[in-house]
């Protein structure tokens, strides 16, 4: 009983979310010791600076890069003090290449300003694919007219897509949540459910999980606007702990 008082008092983090070892990825701009200018981890980063790196914080070793120059966000904080990554929309894109991992159930979560100046199609907040398959997809997004929580499964795995879509937020900062589980998903924004669908999302390969865009054989999808934090959980999420990570986001 007295360590369930103390544990209350300790600030919920998405370390416990790893803490079985699961697998998945945390990034946090905040954390400005897991940031770096070059895409070898090399070269502090300050607010005005392109990153080229960003630390998993998952323990998982994901961490995103960018090798090309011209092609790295830079780190921007806002009027509240809270930093973020900044994407032009039209190359910026942080990427982790990852060991192959092959599943049905995930969360996505992502604390962004996806501007809607974007393209009509998809920009991609934080995004799953596949290096050589351009089936596999799992992303949150936002285009001209809504946001969206999409899973295509695998070719060969009997795939169909599932895209859960609504009408789109006002520009600002959001907290978005895809939360997937075999054939059916639920997008979710700040904090309360806007819709759920069903689809045939059956089972997907990742082995990319990109912040800011998508990632296959090329990079596609990307998103202007601020990135601010990002989860991603290869494992389906409980109840709580969407709210909890969710609540951390905000």
């Amino acid at each position: 009983p007295g360590r369930a008082l103390i544990e209350r008092g300790i600030p919920w983090s998405p370390s416990s979310l790893f803490a079985a070892g699961e697998k998945g990825a945390w990034y946090d701009p905040a954390d400005l010791t897991t940031l770096f200018q070059n895409s070898n981890g090399t070269g502090a980063v300050a607010v005005g600076d392109p990153v080229g790196y960003i630390g998993d914080k998952s323990g998982n070793g994901y961490h995103a890069i960018q090798a090309t120059a011209g092609n790295r966000p830079v780190l921007r904080q806002d009027g509240n003090g809270r930093y973020y990554l900044e994407a032009d929309g039209t190359d910026d894109i942080l990427v982790a290449s990852i060991p192959e991992i092959t599943l049905n159930r995930m969360l996505l979560v992502s604390t962004a300003q996806l501007d809607s100046t974007g393209s009509t199609g998809s920009d991609h907040a934080i995004a799953c694919g596949h290096s050589v398959d351009a089936n596999p997809l799992a992303y949150i997004s936002r285009n001209s007219t809504s946001i969206q929580a999409g899973w295509r499964g695998t070719a060969g795995d009997g795939t169909a897509s599932a895209v859960f879509g609504v009408g789109a937020p006002a520009d600002g900062r959001h907290v978005f949540s895809g939360v997937f589980n075999a054939t059916t998903g639920t997008i979710r924004m700040d904090g309360l459910d806007k819709t759920t669908g069903s689809g045939a999302p059956a089972t997907a390969k990742f082995d990319r999980i990109a912040i800011m865009g998508l990632q296959r054989s090329v990079p596609a999808n990307w998103a202007p606007g601020r990135f601010y934090k990002g989860l991603v959980l290869f494992r389906l999420a409980t109840a709580n702990e969407v709210t909890a990570a969710e609540a951390w986001a905000a």
